[in-house]
């Protein structure tokens, strides 16, 4: 081919082909760097919009309001009203704080001496409650949510009915632990209401809210005590009654820095000032050491550049944070509106600095490793109807190092890390302290909870126990369900009887799905707060399945194994007895019918 060989013609054909691709896949490739880098371009700032735009919504859900130099700044407020949520708490405190001033009660004395005898009588505690529990949170009262929503229609009679009716267990002696209970929160409102002589909210309006000029302020759980609140809240949409009195204050942030100012102001208009010099020395130490921990009723916090007083709680529509500062005089309050968020607590330490622990760690002698094991909170619900709510309270704490505790959910970080010789912080930059008790069980003291330790292998039974219930549950249903198809054919085909005992098993597994229908029903009644009441009508719903399944497993020891019938439908028999001991252990253990 014009002089040139077949073998050199094919060796520049493929170089050539070859150059070609090589320059042509660089091309290529330069161009999908390009689009690539454009996609990652583009992407970025269509995803950086909308998180933008999520986070100025999450500072939008913020209101603030600040108190500092002697002058208020309230700042992000778009709302006129606001839910106190368990910051009510605040004026059963002050207003017990008052009554000490005036010396008409002693903080010794067990609050059923200042009660009409035919209310005492109603109040049947294990141990005796103080006013001084009361005000540190040592009552040993549950926690319970049950009788803490009103539903619709239902009528209010007065707070010594509804603490009558639905006040919990205490898990524990007065003044043992500390744990948060609404209940002692409102025990302490109708103590106000019998030392006074006034109605709760009338003696709040008149000792607090018209001394300081608070009149756009809320503390009846249907805010008929202030019309404005009634007028305001009436137009909003999504709004539950909080539980009276322990959360169910609404106000103005105006009005609530107005208390701010009064309590940090150093010039109180509603308390003496000995009082409020008091309260930076607290009421209750931590135990091991001599750290103040509560005031008359305030938590301390020491996450902060100076140890400031006040409450962090929740409400159904937000989360409320106030802080004082009584010796820098000081005071932020922060309501947060997306009630799972705790965007609050690290805003506010932009107001009130960060408290930086830089001790050496490798100079603590304190061996974090006694701290493992299962804790439940002191005030969670062990006993009573609604003691199966305590599986979901659990948490087990493992050594993540020699300074360091981690939950078994996340077990790659430390959950609570020391800070000192018994001190730590939380992830979510709380502050505590651990304590060793002696019996040798480590208790985790949070500013307004303990954790203590609760046997594992107990809990593992107990869960173990709510499995194999919840599996009866599934058979019963399988086995109702199949009883009832073959009924119908062996009906509509005009066939024999079906022997009497099964019949007997229908109705006992039908008696048992039965049995866990209430007690989803009872979950609901109490993760609602819904009156007590609805809980005793399940006692006796209770009662009636757990008996008639004692009554099956009798029988057919008796009989029902006697019986003639196929393999299958003995099997089927023994399988529903199994159920029946599922339900009658489950009822007993969780204490569903007494």
């Amino acid at each position: 081919m014009h002089g040139i060989s077949y073998t050199a013609f094919f060796t520049e054909k493929i170089k050539k082909d070859t150059d070609f691709m090589k320059n042509h896949f660089k091309i290529k490739l330069f161009r999908s760097l390009c689009l690539t880098t454009a996609v990652v371009l583009l992407t970025g700032m269509f995803f950086s919009l909308p998180l933008k735009a999520l986070a100025e919504e999450t500072d939008k859900y913020l209101s603030i309001g600040i108190y500092e130099d002697g002058a208020v700044t309230i700042e992000k407020d778009d709302e006129e009203i606001h839910e106190w949520g368990g910051s009510s708490a605040l004026f059963v405190m002050l207003s017990l704080m008052q009554l000490k001033e005036e010396g008409l009660i002693d903080e010794d004395k067990p609050v059923t001496d200042y009660m009409p005898d035919e209310v005492s009588m109603r109040f049947l505690f294990s141990y005796p409650v103080t006013v001084n529990n009361i005000l540190n949170h040592t009552t040993g009262l549950q926690d319970a949510s049950t009788g803490q929503v009103m539903l619709e229609g239902e009528r209010f009679t007065s707070l010594a009915d509804v603490l009558a009716n639905n006040m919990p267990r205490q898990n524990f002696k007065s003044g043992d632990y500390v744990s948060y209970s609404d209940w002692s929160i409102t025990l302490g409102a109708y103590l106000v209401e019998c030392v006074s002589g006034k109605s709760y909210p009338e003696y709040v309006h008149e000792k607090i809210l018209k001394p300081l000029g608070m009149e756009h302020t809320s503390v009846l759980y249907d805010y008929s005590d202030c019309e404005y609140v009634a007028k305001k809240m009436s137009e909003k949409t999504n709004v539950k009654f909080g539980f009276y009195p322990a959360y169910s204050s609404c106000g103005t942030m105006e009005d609530f820095m107005i208390l701010m100012e009064d309590l940090a102001g150093g010039k109180s208009k509603i308390l003496k000032s000995e009082t409020v010099s008091e309260l930076s020395k607290g009421t209750l130490l931590y135990r091991g050491t001599d750290i103040p921990r509560i005031s008359n009723g305030l938590a301390f916090y020491y996450e902060y550049e100076s140890p400031c007083l006040g409450l962090r709680s929740n409400n159904y529509n937000s989360v409320t944070h106030f802080y004082i500062d009584v010796v820098n005089h000081k005071a932020v309050v922060i309501v947060d509106k997306n009630p799972s968020d705790s965007q609050g607590i690290f805003e506010s330490k932009k107001y009130l600095g960060r408290n930086n622990q830089n001790a050496d760690r490798d100079s603590f002698s304190y061996n974090i490793s006694q701290m493992e094991g299962f804790y439940l909170k002191a005030g969670a619900t062990v006993r009573g109807k609604s003691s199966f709510l305590s599986l979901m309270d659990g948490v087990t704490f493992k050594a993540f190092d020699d300074h360091g505790l981690s939950v078994s959910s996340n077990p790659k970080e430390a959950y609570l890390t020391q800070i000192s010789e018994n001190g730590f912080v939380s992830e979510a930059g709380d502050m505590g302290y651990f304590y060793t008790d002696g019996a040798n069980r480590g208790i985790i003291q949070y500013p307004l909870l303990d954790l203590v330790p609760y046997p594992k292998t107990l809990n593992t039974l107990r869960v173990l126990l709510s499995v194999f219930y919840y599996l009866s549950l599934v058979y019963s249903f399988g086995a109702l369900l199949v009883g009832l198809v073959s009924f119908i054919s062996r009906k509509a085909k005009k066939g024999k009887k079906p022997p009497a005992f099964r019949k007997f098993n229908l109705i006992t597994c039908g008696t048992v799905l039965f049995h866990g229908i209430v007690f989803m029903v009872m979950i609901m009644t109490f993760l609602m707060g819904i009156n007590n009441q609805i809980a005793n009508v399940a006692t006796m719903m209770f009662f009636f399945g757990t008996l008639i399944s004692f009554i099956y497993i009798v029988f057919l020891i008796r009989t029902g194994r006697k019986e003639n019938c196929s393999k299958n439908e003995k099997i089927g028999y023994f399988a529903t007895a199994v159920a029946c001991v599922a339900t009658i252990l489950f009822s007993f253990v969780f204490h569903l019918m007494f």
